[in-house]
């Protein structure tokens, strides 16, 4: 094998022939030219959409974004206003109790401790008759003093 026959140069006779059946092929443009030009934008414009997100999507994310500072706002405000009303109960129940007035849930809780606790004094094989007589009589006016008010 001699060395002209193994390397053809891309000028020589013998070497035209598998050039060009070895060049690609360029298809043949579409009769309808303007119908191609517009698939070929149509694939553009969609390669395009689906680079970037659509402007649709970031409208949502920033609604979304601003509902969340919103809801933030509002459960911020919500424990704002939690803590105030703690605090003005707190000082109002401060200035009941400084000038001897007691709110109704607290005169409600006292005459249910009585009454609670009258039962169990009498099932009590420890307490005799006469201090049980004296327990539910002093029971039974704390009760009637709970039940008319400040005098």
């Amino acid at each position: 094998m001699n060395r002209s026959t193994c390397f053809l140069s891309p000028n020589s006779s013998a070497a035209r022939p598998r050039l060009r059946s070895a060049r690609p092929k360029i298809p043949e443009p579409p009769a309808d030219r303007h119908r191609h030009a517009a698939r070929v934008g149509d694939l553009v414009r969609q390669a395009a959409r689906v680079a970037r997100p659509p402007q649709s999507a970031r409208a949502a994310q920033d609604q979304l974004a601003a509902e969340k500072r919103g809801y933030a706002e509002a459960s911020a405000a919500a424990q704002r206003y939690a803590a105030d009303t703690r605090r003005i109960a707190g000082a109002a129940q401060s200035a009941f109790s400084t000038i001897g007035i007691r709110s109704s849930k607290t005169i409600q809780a006292d005459v249910l401790g009585i009454q609670q606790a009258l039962p169990r004094l009498a099932v009590d094989a420890r307490t005799s008759g006469g201090e049980f007589d004296r327990a539910w009589a002093a029971g039974q006016k704390r009760i009637a003093a709970n039940s008319k008010g400040p005098e």
